[in-house]
Parts: structure tokens; sequence; C-alpha cells
């Protein structure tokens, strides 16, 4: 693990750019698929990705353009809107 990011780019995909429209339960973590152009094994850092959501720091890699991560919503049942 040590070193290892796996790094997301902030342009759209070149196959879509169709941004990911996700509805998380209440209160519950939500495994998800998440677009990436970076291949391998790498770490995504946890942040928050809005008020009472937050991306979980995950170990994962990237396939055919995108990864697993962990989703944590804190809040009421929420859609969010991750761009591609």
């Amino acid at each position: 693990m040590g070193e290892v990011v796996l790094d997301f780019d902030e342009e759209p995909d070149e196959m879509t750019n169709i941004n990911l429209i996700l509805t998380l339960k209440f209160r519950a973590e939500s495994i998800v698929r998440l677009p990436t152009k970076s291949k391998g094994i790498g770490i995504i850092s946890k942040c928050e990705l809005a008020p009472e959501i937050y991306l979980a720091e995950t170990l994962t890699k990237g396939v055919d353009d995108y990864c697993v991560a962990s989703i944590v919503n804190t809040s009421e049942d929420v859609t969010v809107e991750i761009p591609s």
C-alpha cells in the first residue's frame, strides 16, 4: 500500500459525459463503482462529497475504467451527483 494513490481525473470521461447519480439510503454505507482512468491498485483518500456524505478511504483497483469504493451517508435518504 505505502505511497500508492489512485488518482481521479477532473475531466469528463471520453466515452461518456453523463454524471453518476446515486441514491443513498439513510445512515448506511454503499459500495459503488466509480469511473477512473487509473490502472492498478491504489488508495482513494477519504473526503466529504456533500454535507454528511463521505467517500471512505479505500484500497481499490482500477479495472476497465472503473474502481470500487465505499460511500457513507450519515443523513437521511439522499440523491448525490458524482461527476464522471
